[in-house]
């Protein structure tokens, strides 16, 4: 059985009864169930079989006890008979379709006119409408700028938080540099589509800042032993972007610097037993003023010596905080009383016009996208652009570096990179008195890896086997409680406040972790993650608490 052999009018009772009508549409209103076929045709088609399967078994069920099928029986026996089914793992399936289409953004072609979002409260905010601007490839600047050189004084592989800022320094000193980015130019106008299914917060189908999907796989070896391999939207490869200015573009804005006791975990908790744990050999007070510079220099808005565990600052925030909304003052009034310290935690956002680029408009979909008032603060909008204007910096979009070059004694010499040319890939070297790897922990050490030379038989720097060991993916906890008080606001950019008091210091703690209000939540992942274990998945019962909450 296969998406085309379900009756459509089986399927459209079933999705009806699924997120039925009110005081407010249902999925019907809205098309749901085009989306649904259109997933089950195509992106979702591993799911098809048994949903046929299953309302095929349902229908053969309701017939038998009712002599009719399903799509006749009046709506309190059709809820009756999807009870009995409910627990199986297609209806799951099912039902997880269902508010994806309706949840999601309008383009999905489940939610007609954003109704679904107007039920709940949620406000995108954005200039052109709920899904963002049409795509605009003229917009998006040329892949290569500057000419090619015979060779840098540097190569910086990477055009990220790190590659950019290198690059900048470097070409302001007058260094010849080159950066070689293996994404292409992402901004909001190419690539502002709010997509919600398919972006870095949510890769359900697909993302909008990775690399591409086909070509760029990972292994991944679970604790079972078994080897899977992934995608770059697919759980376990890390969400890593691929763009100029990576996940600068995409990401939550939040701007930390490490505490002073972050820097020494050994000394203050010991060594776990087997554990490669150590101290950091440089300390808070010997980073604190290249925080400074670099918060300066991108650009940071926050209370400047509000975080009581912070090391000593010199000077505070270029810009003021972020105004705080109904979340952050409930939650500030229930830690004043549990005793708990909190602030507004800094972003990398402007929070008032700053450099000619405008101040944030407070959009709901902050995290995972490029931003509409270009006020979100990364590489790819603040120092790459400075190092471009010395004339001493060329910038390659689209290149992927395939190894790091060394001569005859085992020294660096360039690298070897394919970049596309008339829609064709061409492989391409480039020489350089230093390369400086900013590819992200993942993407760097296996670079490293496939450079092994007869100098460097285990790749470059991993004489003593320790490149890509003792990594660490993007660990993010999250919780969720249900408030006597309105507490969601649908502005953005959803972090508000912040403590530092569970840093460091609680007993039976070995570290410990910053606590601060999440992102605003888009409508679909709220439906995916947030809900409690218990709640109904279909209904008039899901619907009233996607309302409500």
């Amino acid at each position: 059985m296969t998406a085309n052999t379900i009756p459509a009018e089986l399927l459209r009772a079933v999705v009806d009864r699924l997120i039925p009508a009110d005081a407010d549409p249902g999925a019907l209103d809205l098309g749901t169930q085009d989306y649904v076929m259109r997933q089950l045709d195509g992106e979702a088609r591993g799911h098809a079989q048994s949903i046929a399967a299953g309302l095929a078994d349902l229908d053969t069920a309701v017939r038998a006890r009712h002599g009719t099928g399903f799509a006749a029986l009046p709506d309190a026996h059709k809820d009756s008979a999807l009870a009995t089914v409910q627990s199986e793992p297609w209806f799951a399936a099912l039902a997880e379709l269902c508010a994806e289409g309706f949840y999601a953004d309008p383009g999905n072609g489940g939610n007609s006119g954003a109704r679904s979002w107007a039920m709940i409260g949620y406000e995108h905010r954005l200039p052109e409408g709920p899904d963002g601007p049409p795509p605009a490839p003229e917009a998006v600047p040329p892949r290569r700028t500057g000419r090619p050189q015979p060779d840098y004084d540097c190569i910086v592989v990477g055009a990220g938080a790190a590659g950019g800022i290198i690059a900048n320094v470097l070409a302001q000193a007058g260094k010849r540099v080159l950066v070689l980015e293996r994404g292409p130019h992402m901004t909001y106008r190419s690539h502002g589509r709010r997509d919600h299914l398919r972006n870095q917060r949510l890769s359900r189908y697909g993302h909008n800042a990775g690399p591409p999907i086909e070509g760029n796989p990972r292994v991944l070896v679970g604790p079972d032993g078994v080897a899977r391999t992934l995608r770059p939207h697919e759980g376990g490869y890390h969400n890593n972007a691929a763009a100029v200015g990576s996940g600068t573009v995409v990401y939550g804005m939040q701007a930390w610097r490490f505490l002073p006791d972050d820097f020494r975990m050994a000394s203050r908790y010991g060594v776990p037993a087997g554990s490669s744990l150590t101290d950091w050999p440089i300390g808070y007070d010997d980073l604190a003023p290249y925080y400074e510079q670099a918060e300066w220099e991108i650009g940071v808005s926050g209370e400047g010596g509000a975080n009581i565990g912070q090391g000593a600052r010199r000077r505070g925030y270029p810009m003021p905080a972020m105004p705080q909304h109904r979340t952050g003052a409930l939650l500030r009034q229930g830690a004043e009383r549990l005793g708990i310290r909190t602030f507004t935690p800094p972003l990398l956002i402007n929070s008032v016009p700053r450099e000619e680029r405008g101040a944030c408009i407070e959009c709901g979909s902050c995290v995972g996208f490029p931003c509409p008032s270009n006020a979100k603060n990364g590489t790819w909008n603040t120092v790459l652009p400075r190092a471009l204007a010395t004339g001493n910096c060329e910038l390659v979009a689209g290149a992927t570096v395939e190894r790091i070059d060394t001569d005859a004694h085992g020294k660096v010499t360039g690298v070897s990179y394919v970049e596309e040319d008339d829609g064709a890939p061409v492989r391409r070297s480039a020489r350089a008195r230093a390369v400086v790897l900013c590819a992200g922990a993942i993407e760097s050490a296996r670079l490293l890896l496939l450079s092994a030379s007869r100098h460097h038989p285990n790749g470059l720097g991993n004489a003593r086997d320790q490149v890509g060991r003792n990594l660490q993916g993007h660990y993010y906890a999250g919780a969720w409680g249900q408030f006597e008080d309105e507490v969601y606001d649908p502005r953005g950019p959803g972090v508000t406040i912040a403590t530092c008091d569970f840093n460091h210091g609680n007993d039976g703690i070995i570290g410990g972790g910053m606590l601060a209000d999440d992102f605003i939540m888009l409508p679909v992942i709220f439906w995916k993650t947030a809900r409690p274990e218990d709640a109904a998945q279909w209904g008039l019962a899901a619907k009233a608490f996607m309302r409500d909450n």
